[in-house]
């Protein structure tokens, strides 16, 4: 599991490389195979939102861009979300972004992150760090945002 988690840690270290421009993330993206694309969005979805530095618009292209990645997009937003929220650092970008990647609140996808953390132990396989991960993907991909 670890080469999904250095992914994830790229695609964060991606936005920033990129100067927070989701096409200049996306370029650098594309270089890499496309079996890594959900891991690396996932990171560029987390630093979107937790840094900020893009628009509403730039938001709404990288959603689109991402395609069949919306969901590992979205799980990266979610995740910075409660990040923020725990720190009781909610600014106005974190808000935006969650709701362009999201389709949501903040507070409303922290919450998802929360009812969904595992309690699963570390020899569950897949690991249940991953499979928190991806209930949090699937839950915006097949909602369109967070069910009411």
């Amino acid at each position: 599991y670890a080469a999904h988690a250095l992914d994830q840690g790229i695609g964060r270290a991606l936005w920033f490389v990129a100067g927070t421009s989701a096409e200049r993330a996306v370029t650098l993206l594309e270089r890499f195979p496309e079996s890594r694309h959900a891991d690396l969005y996932a990171g560029i979805g987390l630093a979107a939102t937790y840094a900020g530095g893009a628009d509403d618009a730039e938001l709404r292209w990288l959603r689109e861009r991402a395609g069949a990645h919306r969901g590992p997009l979205a799980q990266g937003s979610v995740f910075a979300a409660e990040a923020r929220i725990r720190a009781g650092l909610l600014f106005p970008h974190t808000e935006s972004a969650v709701g362009v990647l999201c389709g949501t609140t903040a507070e409303q996808a922290a919450e998802v992150s929360r009812a969904t953390r595992p309690t699963a132990t570390a020899q569950d396989s897949p690991p249940a760090y991953e499979a928190w991960r991806r209930r949090i993907a699937e839950t915006f991909v097949f909602h369109g945002g967070v069910p009411s």
